[in-house]
């Protein structure tokens, strides 16, 4: 795979994005997938998941970020998982047949450029254009059939705690990247330092019996 055609697709990935944004009607609808009346019950409540003190501490960290913030990075992590997705999907010869060790392999290689292109998004785009039904870990996204792990952890720079924060498969024009033939969903993930909302992470749910691609995880730089 040439730099030109990575640049290309990286190009490919932008320009679809900024037609996205022109569309006035269109809101990212963020995390839960709940219908009208459910909600998840909040960390650590009865009979909930029990948390080592430094995952209580990102759980909390994150529920006090500044809203604006949050749902502008949880956009971000999520477009970023959607596009590489249709990234991977689109580099695969024949995706209906495609194998687990080329998936990862360009899994691995298409990572970078979907953070690349979510962090350029994440400059262009609106947030108030984007929607969100709260600052919360999504508990939901534990079941199946996303089955998420609640914590990740990303071990770059001094390390984060990385508390889940959506899942799906995409609810808007922009996550309609998200392919189809080879990865079944999302998971993504706020990671902590601190009190910081430092970076994101996200793996994907191939359509191979349980297997996954990831956890991969990148700062915001800000």
């Amino acid at each position: 795979m040439t730099k030109g055609i990575t640049l290309k697709i990286l190009s490919l990935v932008i320009a679809t994005t900024l037609v996205s944004l022109t569309v006035p009607a269109c809101e990212i609808q963020i995390g839960s997938g709940t219908t009208a009346g459910e909600t998840s019950d909040p960390p650590g409540s009865g009979g909930g998941p029990s948390f080592s003190p430094d995952e209580q501490a990102a759980i909390d960290a994150y529920e006090n970020v500044d809203p604006t913030e949050a749902i502008l990075k949880d956009a971000t992590a999520a477009y970023s998982a959607a596009t590489c997705s249709s990234l991977v999907e689109a580099q695969a010869q024949d995706p209906a047949n495609v194998d687990e060790a080329t998936v990862q392999q360009l899994f691995n290689q298409y990572g970078p450029v979907a953070n690349d292109a979510a962090l350029a998004w994440m400059e262009l785009v609106d947030v108030s254009s984007l929607s969100s039904d709260g600052v919360y870990t999504k508990n939901e996204c534990t079941l199946p059939p996303d089955s998420c792990k609640f914590i990740e952890r990303c071990p770059l720079g001094d390390g984060a705690t990385c508390v889940v924060t959506g899942c799906g498969k995409g609810k808007c024009p922009w996550c309609d990247l998200f392919g189809s033939l080879i990865y079944e969903s999302y998971c993504t993930y706020a990671c902590m330092q601190g009190t910081k909302y430092w970076g994101y992470g996200f793996n994907l749910r191939t359509r191979f019996a349980n297997s996954w691609n990831g956890f991969i995880c990148f700062p915001f730089g800000k």
